[in-house]
């Protein structure tokens, strides 16, 4: 009888630690989710800068006005900046998920 009473109020405890567990972990994935997105933002202004900068190293070539290394760093560069825009879309998604259980409600569209 002692034994099953302590095991019930382990059960209990180990509920309640449940409970209070759940909000922080909401918080923390909402917290991911908005730095997440943040992130992408910024990835995708870098993008487009470095998208520009290509550009202008491409027409600069064309004209003469620099060498072909300079087009070639500018293409490096640009495709760095995609990989981190395709890193920082990952994270996201993770970010979403990691909602998605904190919460355990799908979200509809990540799109």
């Amino acid at each position: 009888s002692a034994l099953a009473n302590a095991k019930i109020a382990e059960a209990q405890h180990q509920a309640e630690a449940t409970r209070r567990l759940i909000p922080l972990e909401v918080e923390r994935a909402l917290a991911t989710l908005i730095i997440s997105t943040k992130a992408l933002e910024d990835t995708d202004h870098h993008l487009q800068q470095q998208q520009q900068l290509e550009k202008l190293a491409r027409r600069n070539y064309q004209q003469g006005v620099s060498d072909y290394q300079t087009m070639t760093e500018a293409k490096r560069l640009r495709l760095a900046a995609q990989r981190e825009q395709l890193q920082a879309q990952r994270s996201l998604r993770v970010a979403y998920v990691d909602l998605e259980r904190a919460t355990g409600v799908a979200m509809q569209n990540l799109d």
